[in-house]
């Protein structure tokens, strides 16, 4: 099963507001109110900073008596590159799929971009086919609140690198959800249109988040990704 790694990020709905309860007081009946949901976050620093160094994470979901597993990788590569005639920081991001301890599907992807401050410049398919060229890109505030959404960035997706055949193009908004007192969370919400005859792109809605805290720093992915007309929630 051969896949894109953007085929992993399917629409994330925000996630409700974790609610604490309070604790009793004495005998007056008063109550401790809950803490507070992180409502901000330097999320555009947070971002920069993920992207300078390597990260994995092991992710699990389970539906109808199954368990499923991800692996996520994104391991930098040293030095600087040349993509689309600019200079660019690059990694390889790796994700695979797992049922019951069966391999379901796998991808491997090597991204381009710039640092200080983070822009997204482009994607490669490791097979060499689909060859994707930011093509827009919106920067963030240095603050981002709970409730903000926007436009972030457009991609041109081509058969590879001679840009002759066009596959598709991809539109990337973000949206920033509550979690708890300490995280919040910034997706990024991906809706592919693919043209016909398009490697095995396929038009589709979907969304990878991030959770970033008050300091600035990633602390963990959700993916929500949807496997046989099944959709599980990574995390």
């Amino acid at each position: 099963m051969q896949m894109k790694t953007s085929d992993f990020l399917p629409m994330l709905a925000a996630v409700a507001a974790l609610t604490l309860a309070g604790c009793g007081g004495g005998g007056g009946g008063s109550s401790t109110p809950p803490p507070q949901n992180l409502s901000s976050a330097p999320v555009a620093a947070a971002l920069n900073s993920y992207y300078q160094a390597n990260h994995g994470f092991d992710l699990s979901a389970s539906s109808g008596g199954n368990t499923f597993t991800l692996q996520y990788g994104f391991t930098l590569n040293g030095g600087t590159t040349t993509f689309n005639g600019v200079n660019a920081d690059s990694a390889n991001v790796s994700v695979t799929l797992s049922e019951n301890g069966t391999l379901v599907a796998t991808a491997i992807d090597s991204i381009f971009f710039s640092i200080n401050p983070f822009v997204p410049i482009g994607t490669v398919r490791s097979d060499g086919a689909e060859y994707g060229i930011i093509t827009t890109w919106n920067a963030l505030p240095s603050t981002l609140s709970v409730g903000q959404s926007g436009p972030l960035f457009s991609e041109t997706v081509y058969h590879d690198s001679t840009e002759a055949v066009i596959d598709g193009t991809e539109a990337v908004t973000y949206s920033v959800n509550a979690v708890n007192s300490t995280s919040l969370q910034f997706c990024e919400n991906v809706a592919i249109t693919a043209n016909a005859n398009s490697d095995g792109l396929t038009s589709s809605t979907s969304s990878v988040c991030y959770i970033v805290n008050a300091s600035g720093s990633v602390t963990g992915i959700t993916y929500t990704i949807t496997v046989n007309g099944t959709t599980l929630q990574f995390q």
